[in-house]
């Protein structure tokens, strides 16, 4: 991005305006459509932007296989909408959103909406050093599904391309994904302050969704705030944060989870931590809400078209929030069928419901379809992974929402019954179990640690509307010190926008500037080498860039169990192949002699070299030559990685062992000690062609001379050759005591007899009391 950085805050404000306009306008024709009602005259304009994000995402979806590209699921937005403003008239009231219309002329709201502004302010500040030119790319690696995924689609149309690997298709709902694809696809520009205006819309969508049914749902002030602020603050707070003693029983138990996968934390995602990572589902979650309380608010005898239409769009945005909400909605009605068997589905409402419910899985199943086809990429990884480890499930939720669950106990206690809704206590069960059921890290259980902060944060309001004067008072001040921790995570959180691992140089910017200003929004990329990985989430970049370095994979990817992508990435000139351009830092030299076959550099600075990898470029590299010289260079860099990071050596493979040896042949010692062990054990297969190969580059060096000798010699693989490596070990001043014995016993064992009394006796000299020796020379007649 080229831009001066006031310039690019002024484009984000201006984009904000733009899609908060066009999508109260689209909101306001769809429900004229659906609802018979209009949003604008009845003064709610939040709702219509609500709505309108539902249609958009809606239309465009439905639209998005038809159209040459992403361009035209704007022209069939606006379309549609000014189709149902000319024809739809509208003529109800939505009296039972008039709760809410009182709320928002009080001092409550005003000071709930400036929470919820201050919140969305935090989310976008995330990227604003980005943004401001401050640094490259975000501390947020799932940026390339949140804002690369748009560029995907706005580049390259449907179905969706992976952003860092074009030539992957995959199966990803794409409602959250269409509007800013839209955009970008008529203004490729700027993708920047048009993505970042939809995180800031999206944080919207949540806020305003919680500040409605907040206000619908309940009335007592007190109620209120405990609702909004489970919906913002949570009562989460990471242990890792202060440091706990790794190795203490409570922490190995309940989070060692940390040993293998590296999460540092005792907690899933709060509210805005949700919002941060992972806003798609965030506002499917949202949807899902909407779509059920209209339903069970408004008039029985009101259309459904509304309902249907936030059930649809949290469908085509969330596969997680679609299977979870479907399941609490069966058990719902099961629960319903067995203690009413004769009146249960002729309830009006209930089959109100199952036709919000077939409507949503007929999106879903749509939604999804090219992956139950089989026509897209799937994941290696189960999508429902069987939990394995129930202590760790337990630290993880215990963690998330403890405090909830015993102020909800406390409530129960008091008022002696729930105290809320008994179908919401089959919504909470069914995250609990989709949580604990399959593993800590499955999407199921983080998914969950998100809704559960409204879910638990709406059952404690019901129980306090239900409580006495007394025990509200003590159930608020409970709360108010449940929330104290989830108001430090916050500031934790938000403290991390003042930091950055990618804070660039000015050269580093000259560089990437470049690429932006050469290279069409089709062919950008986004993959670097580890120390660049916050360079990846750049959405100015699709196909730029190189992992190469010493391991050829994305961490950045979040589909990173795509097989198709692994194929692809599973060596350094099938990764160099997979890129329009390839940047080089100046520290890798070796890297840009690889790629001189691509011809001169397109561009270089102190800081790095870019080469285009044109076609001619690309056939060259899959080449036999051109690849084996390339994943030589791979296995270089990696064993000067390893070397770097000063690794255990004995717990390296053999064969990156035999890597670091051929860089450093000074590090030898580390592989005679790894044959000692496999002399031991009589292992040579692996050993002989690794030694081999050292010698190939370093062929006088005494220590791996002399341990291809003796494990040609002990194997019995070829005497002969080991002789001859006996010797070269000697000449070039390896221990002349076991050089001649061993050289005398292989001697002896071809029967060159004389040369073995010699060496025998010359070792013999060196050491009169060595039993081996005086075995060998008795054997041969040599005392």
């Amino acid at each position: 991005m080229t831009n001066s950085p006031p310039l690019n805050l002024l484009l984000l404000l201006a984009f904000l305006v733009l899609e908060s306009a066009l999508l109260i306008a689209i909101g306001e024709a769809a429900a004229r459509a659906l609802a018979r009602t209009s949003l604008w005259r009845a003064r709610l304009p939040e709702l219509a932007f609500l709505t309108g994000y539902a249609a958009f995402s809606v239309i465009g979806y439905a639209a998005l296989p038809f159209t040459i590209s992403a361009k035209g699921i704007l022209l069939a937005a606006i379309l549609a909408a000014l189709t149902a403003y000319a024809y739809a008239i509208p003529h109800r009231d939505l009296t039972w959103l008039n709760p809410y219309l009182e709320f928002r002329r009080t001092s409550a709201f005003r000071f709930a909406a400036a929470g919820f502004l201050l919140y969305a302010a935090l989310i976008t500040a995330y990227r604003t050093p980005w943004l401001l030119q401050l640094s490259i790319g975000t501390m947020l690696w799932d940026d390339s599904r949140t804002l690369g995924f748009p560029i995907a689609l706005a580049a390259h149309g449907f179905p969706l391309r992976s952003p860092l690997a074009d030539g992957m298709l995959l199966s990803y709902p794409l409602g959250a994904f269409l509007y800013p694809a839209t955009m970008i696809a008529w203004v490729p520009s700027v993708p920047l302050p048009i993505l970042l205006a939809d995180v800031a819309a999206q944080a919207a969508f949540y806020s305003l969704t919680v500040l409605i049914l907040v206000a619908v749902l309940f009335h007592h002030p007190r109620a209120r705030a405990i609702a909004f602020l489970a919906a913002t603050l949570s009562v989460s707070f990471n242990l890792f944060v202060l440091n706990p003693r790794k190795g203490s029983w409570w922490l190995e138990n309940l989070y060692g989870y940390y040993r293998n996968s590296g999460q540092t934390t005792t907690i899933g995602w709060t509210p805005f931590l949700g919002l941060l990572w992972i806003p798609n589902h965030a506002i499917a979650f949202c949807s899902v809400l909407l779509a059920a309380f209209w339903l069970l608010r408004d008039d029985e005898d009101a259309p459904l078209g509304m309902p249907i239409l936030f059930a649809v769009f949290a469908a085509a945005t969330s596969a997680d929030f679609t299977i979870m909400p479907l399941v609490a909605v069966i058990l719902i009605l099961l629960a319903r069928a067995i203690r009413r068997p004769s009146a249960a589905f002729n309830d009006r409402l209930i089959r109100r419901a199952l036709w919000l419910c077939a409507a949503a899985a007929s999106v879903f199943v749509l939604a999804n379809l090219p992956a139950i086809r089989g026509l897209v990429d799937a994941p290696f990884d189960p999508v429902f992974p069987l939990n394995t480890n129930l202590l760790f499930t337990i630290g993880f939720m215990g963690g998330n929402t403890l405090p909830y669950l015993l102020l909800i106990l406390a409530g129960c206690l008091a008022l002696r019954k729930v105290g809320f809704p008994l179908p919401w206590l089959a919504v909470l069960l069914t995250g609990f179990v989709f949580a604990f059921v399959f593993e800590f890290h499955s999407i199921w259980s983080w998914r969950f640690t998100f809704a559960s902060h409204v879910l638990f944060g709406f059952a404690l309001a019901w129980q306090y509307e239900k409580l006495s004067a007394a025990a509200r008072k003590w159930l608020f001040a409970a709360a108010l010190i449940a929330f104290v921790p989830g108001l430090a995570q916050i500031a934790v959180n938000a403290a991390e926008t003042l930091r950055s691992d990618a804070y660039t140089s000015p050269q580093r910017a000259q560089t990437l500037n470049w690429i932006y200003a050469h290279t069409p929004l089709w062919a950008r990329v986004a993959e670097y080498r580890l120390r660049e990985s916050s360079l990846a989430t750049d959405p100015n970049f699709l196909r730029v860039g190189n992992r190469g370095g010493s391991r050829v994979y994305d961490r950045s990817h979040p589909l990173i169990g795509y097989p198709e992508y692994k194929k692809n990435m599973t060596d350094l000139a099938g990764a160099l192949a997979s890129n329009d351009f390839v940047v080089v830092p100046f520290d890798t030299p070796a890297l840009a002699r690889a790629l001189d076959i691509c011809g001169p550099p397109r561009f270089a600075n102190k800081a790095a070299s870019i080469f285009e990898i044109t076609p001619g470029c690309r056939n060259q590299l899959v080449k036999p030559d051109t690849h084996s010289r390339i994943e030589w260079l791979q296995r270089m860099l990696r064993a000067e990685s390893l070397i770097r990071t000063r690794v255990d050596y004995a717990k390296v493979p053999l064969h990156e062992l035999r890597d670091i040896v051929i860089l450093d042949p000074d590090k030898a010692f580390h592989i005679r000690h790894r044959a000692d062990k496999l002399w031991e054990k009589g292992e040579f297969n692996d050993l002989i062609p690794a030694l081999e190969s050292i010698l190939a580059k370093h062929p006088n060096h005494p220590e791996m001379n002399y341990s291809l000798a003796f494990s040609l010699h002990i194997s019995g693989k070829d005497t002969k050759r080991a002789i001859e490596h006996y010797t070269r070990a000697l000449a070039n001043g390896y221990d002349p005591f076991w050089g001649r014995y061993n050289r005398g016993a292989a001697l002896a064992v071809t029967k060159q007899l004389a040369a073995a009394r010699q060496d025998l006796q010359a070792a013999h000299a060196l050491n009169p009391k060595h039993e081996g020796v005086n075995k060998l020379l008795a054997t041969i007649g040599g005392r």
